[in-house]
């Protein structure tokens, strides 16, 4: 068994709660992955103590207790953010992490950072008022979401829209999300299940546009469907995939989940096969190493938003102004003062730069580094988007 398979191998027994019962073949690699996507905390529970070295252990055992804390602490703001949304009669809803935790065998199994949740736009500056009673403190600004933290450090993300202009195909089905809900109480909202994977679904390939997902977000696929596919109505799935042309996508996760993590789907397009195992080897390989949202340490993010780039026909000279001189709604999020007044965004970017050229400096000379990737690695990296139906 090659390091690769071994990691998907004990992940598996995670979701089963079963004991691992072999040793660990490459314990650098192993450990390595399962940082790097969100998954250590997961795996303590089923690794055989006596068959793996003490630092290993050691170090996974900590990274569990630590999940274990921040799982205490995310649970117990959910419950806090939920009691303040019903008394102040605004609409909202969980979405990803906080809402994919319960679905999991335990719920600091699914580790996350941000809690993210959705709201009414016209409630939006109503929520900045109460946050503000409860010493909820607006750290950041922007179209997308708007950033709170909360006393104990957590930090919520509000959105007050979900869809985000990255590619348009996408926007027919995201541009009005409340369409899609029914109420679970007085003011708490969820999507119905057709809905919420292609949600799930939409939020992975914006990641992948932009640098990368790691395997945490698919094995969330996997989840949600074993939980949830008895409640869903297949007709509609398939007429929501056609709708934003993911169905390719969508079989491509699921195949990934069937064949890496042993999830066994009932429905009839779930059991579909267009992945040879080379390419699902490219695409595993791909995920394991660019890590939750492209943090990986051996990979280049810039190699897929450079790919990603050229599928849209925009040139990588593009993707450095981009960079250099972000939008209005961005750089709001960077620096709420700008808001006041659009031309103060030239202010913005100045700042921007000073910070890019003093503050992080090695950062920024590491970036400019990576935008040199090899024309072989972004063609390789446009044809796996494409095979697996990101275009």
């Amino acid at each position: 068994m090659n390091p690769r398979a071994q990691v998907f191998e004990v992940i598996e027994h995670a979701l089963n709660t079963t004991q691992y019962p072999h040793a660990i073949l490459d314990e650098k690699h192993f450990y390595k992955t399962m940082i790097e996507n969100g998954l250590s905390g997961l795996v303590y529970s089923v690794i055989d103590q006596t068959k793996v070295s003490k630092e290993l252990f050691s170090r996974i055992e900590k990274s569990f207790f630590e999940y274990v804390s921040r799982d205490i602490k995310q649970l117990e703001a959910k419950s806090k953010l939920q009691e303040i949304f019903e008394n102040q009669h605004i609409d909202f809803m969980f979405l990803k992490g906080i809402r994919l935790k319960s679905l999991y065998p335990e719920t600091y199994m699914r580790a996350m950072g941000d809690i993210d949740i959705l709201i009414r736009e016209h409630d939006l500056e109503k929520v900045h008022v109460i946050f503000d009673q409860y010493q909820i403190k607006c750290t950041a600004r922007s179209r997308q979401h708007d950033m709170f933290e909360m006393p104990n450090g957590l930090i919520i993300e509000i959105h007050p829209r979900l869809y985000k202009e990255f590619n348009p195909k996408y926007e027919p089905l995201f541009h009005d999300a409340w369409a899609y809900a029914h109420a679970i109480t007085n003011h708490e909202f969820e999507f119905t299940p057709e809905y919420e994977i292609l949600y799930l679904l939409y939020h992975l390939a914006k990641h992948m546009d932009a640098s990368g997902i790691g395997l945490r977000s698919v094995l969330d696929i996997g989840i949600f469907l074993s939980k949830k596919e008895d409640q869903m109505d297949e007709s509609v799935l398939l007429e929501y995939l056609k709708l934003s042309d993911m169905k390719t996508f969508y079989l491509s996760m699921v195949e990934i989940n069937r064949k890496c993590f042993g999830f066994q789907f009932k429905k009839e397009l779930d059991q579909e096969n267009h992945l040879s195992d080379d390419e699902i080897t490219s695409v595993t390989d791909y995920l394991m190493n660019s890590g939750i949202h492209g943090l990986g340490n051996d990979y280049n993010p810039f190699v897929s938003r450079i790919a990603s780039y050229h599928m849209k026909k925009r040139s990588k000279f593009r993707l450095l102004m981009d960079l250099i001189f972000p939008d209005y709604e961005s750089v709001k999020g960077m620096y709420p003062f700008t808001a006041k007044w659009k031309p103060l965004i030239v202010i913005g970017w100045i700042r921007r730069w000073m910070r890019l050229l003093f503050t992080k400096r090695k950062s920024s000379i590491r970036k400019l580094k990576q935008m040199q990737a090899s024309p072989d690695d972004i063609e390789k990296q446009k044809k796996l988007f494409e095979k697996i139906g990101l275009s």
